[in-house]
């Protein structure tokens, strides 16, 4: 199979010989005397398009053949002539993704002494893996780097030598045998005497072509540090995004941009401090709701007993808290639901295991959760066994006492 598109990246209609048709995965697919079709590969994502109409569904590799799997079988055979187009707008993302790659992981190595560990081509973005390092300004000193070489609208050559002859192109990494040509040579990508690295994927014929290289979002991950950046059309995408929201929250906040890090800041500390007042207040009605319900029990053998009580207003939080606040006194014991969930608690001067208890039952009722000696809580699968389930914790309860 003639790889076309290595020697010319800018090709998208072409005609192509049918060589062979196959089934390949339940997908019609077929081989072409040639393609300008990219499969995927070395971090970058496959071309899309068509063949006779059809779309391309996806590509595979096999024996150096490309299959291009087709979304719908050709009523044609081995041996016909078919019509080729690559999408256009894609291929020029793709091509100014990866040749800005080239450009930042040469800025970065030659600014920080990085050398790129892989990278990784996504339909929004693009990630390039680098040895962890914390020095935010190299790396905006590499991407001020990348972007003059963008400026200065270097012509790329595609250059096929035999492996060496590496030393005299100074190559950013060795190459791989597995991408020797037929006649033991390796393509390179050579941009002036800036960059010159193997590779065999699409590039723009200058670096001109590849737009605004912009790193926008950084992450640690163990010993690597992950980027993610955009170029040229995806670029102006991602920024027409941003200011789109910034807008947005501008017109809703009625804050004028300038202004809109110090409008948040003032927001962050009003709503910092009503969430204090909002707190101070909770704890406030807890007490108070506290101090009520532990008027309402039944004494046995000197311990004041809140029954199972179901309390629908509060949140589950709230009755633990509540539970508590409760049991901070002498001789209490309280049981509280609220749906399917359970909380129960004794005072500490109580001599009882409420986990040796919740355990016992674990096993006969469908409940999960666990304790301490002093308080128990957790969730019953079955609503309608709840009831009885406290009942019987009770009384298995008052049973230590005796």
């Amino acid at each position: 199979m003639n790889r076309a598109y290595l020697i010319d990246s800018r090709k998208h209609d072409f005609n192509a010989v049918i060589t062979a048709i196959d089934n390949i995965d339940g997908e019609y697919s077929l081989t072409l005397d040639h393609t300008y079709f990219f499969p995927s590969g070395g971090g970058q994502l496959a071309d899309k398009g068509t063949i006779q109409g059809i779309s391309i569904v996806g590509f595979h590799v096999k024996n150096n053949d490309i299959y291009h799997h087709l979304e719908s079988p050709l009523n044609l055979e081995v041996g016909d002539i078919v019509t080729c187009e690559i999408n256009a707008q894609r291929r020029l993302e793709i091509m100014q993704q990866h040749t800005g790659q080239h450009i930042l992981s040469q800025s970065i190595e030659r600014v920080l002494g990085l050398k790129t560990i892989s990278f990784q081509m996504k339909e929004d973005t693009s990630q390039l893996y680098i040895p962890y390092t914390d020095d935010c300004v190299g790396l905006y000193e590499s991407e001020v780097l990348a972007n003059s070489i963008v400026q200065e609208m270097i012509d790329l050559e595609v250059l096929n030598i035999y492996p060496d002859e590496g030393a005299e192109y100074h190559l950013r990494k060795s190459p791989l045998s597995k991408h020797l040509d037929s006649d033991g040579k390796i393509r390179i990508v050579k941009i002036g005497e800036f960059e010159t690295i193997p590779c065999g994927g699409t590039h723009c014929s200058n670096t001109g072509q590849v737009g605004l290289i912009k790193i926008i979002r950084m992450k640690k991950q163990k010993k690597k540090l992950l980027l993610e950046f955009v170029c040229g059309g995806r670029a102006l995408s991602v920024f027409d995004q941003k200011i789109n929201l910034i807008n947005k929250i501008c017109s809703l906040y009625s804050v004028n941009e300038d202004n809109i890090e110090k409008h948040f800041k003032q927001k962050l500390q009003n709503d910092a401090s009503l969430d204090k007042k909002c707190k101070e207040l909770n704890e406030k009605v807890l007490k108070y709701r506290a101090n009520e319900l532990s008027l309402d029990f039944s004494l046995k053998n000197g311990i004041k007993i809140i029954n199972a009580q179901c309390i629908e207003e509060m949140s589950f939080d709230e009755l633990v808290a509540i539970s508590k606040l409760i049991t901070l006194n002498d001789n209490y014991s309280c049981m509280f639901f609220c749906e399917n969930k359970f909380v129960i608690a004794i005072s500490n001067n109580i001599k009882a295991n409420l986990n040796a208890i919740f355990k016992m039952y674990a096993p006969v009722f469908p409940i999960k959760g666990g304790g301490t000696n002093k308080m128990v809580q957790g969730v019953i699968s079955d609503n309608t066994l709840l009831k009885e389930f406290l009942k019987e914790f009770l009384n298995q309860f008052l049973s230590q006492l005796n």
